[in-house]
């Protein structure tokens, strides 16, 4: 999978290598960058088919000016005339304040506004249970990890067709 980032110091790749805001060349069409999205310092936006999906790549989301610069970022991904499906993936988050949810929450009405869906994975038991107490996770579908939410969004095979004997 190939992702674009814009915070270098807190991400790197498995091999030690740092991300680049460069999208990546990728001839297999798997996973590419939307068209025209740049410029993001605190998320990882990439696309998986006809979902769009942005990894928050801060372990903690606390302070105003960082919660506020994601909400923007995250609701100009949900902008784009393309965001049919947004996948929302805080498996980088270990803390996330108040004011975060409360964007989440908007981010999920303009989603809803629109038509679309948006879908959050990745959370761990401590923001699961962040979720559970504001009862969040009755609004959202909340889904364990990246690979599941895919699969959970993917286009229903059509049924077989039957031959004539």
């Amino acid at each position: 999978m190939s992702f674009s980032f814009g915070h270098y110091r807190d991400f790197t790749r498995k091999d030690g290598s740092p991300f680049s805001t460069v999208p990546a060349s990728n001839p297999s069409g798997d996973v590419s960058k939307p068209e025209g999205v740049l410029g993001y310092c605190h998320l990882e936006v990439g696309k998986k088919g006809d979902v769009i999906v942005v990894r928050l790549g801060r372990q903690r989301v606390l302070d105003e000016q960082t919660v506020n610069k994601i909400s923007d970022e995250l609701l100009g991904v949900a902008d784009r005339p393309g965001c049919h499906r947004l996948l929302l993936d805080f498996s980088g988050v270990t803390q996330l304040s108040s004011a975060m949810l409360a964007k989440s929450v908007q981010l999920h009405k303009k989603m809803v506004s629109k038509g679309e869906k948006l879908r959050l994975c990745g959370l761990n038991p401590q923001l699961r249970s962040v979720f559970a107490t504001t009862r969040l996770d009755s609004l959202f579908d909340i889904t364990g990890t990246e690979a599941s939410a895919l699969e959970a969004v993917a286009p229903q095979s059509p049924p077989f067709a039957q031959k004539a004997i």
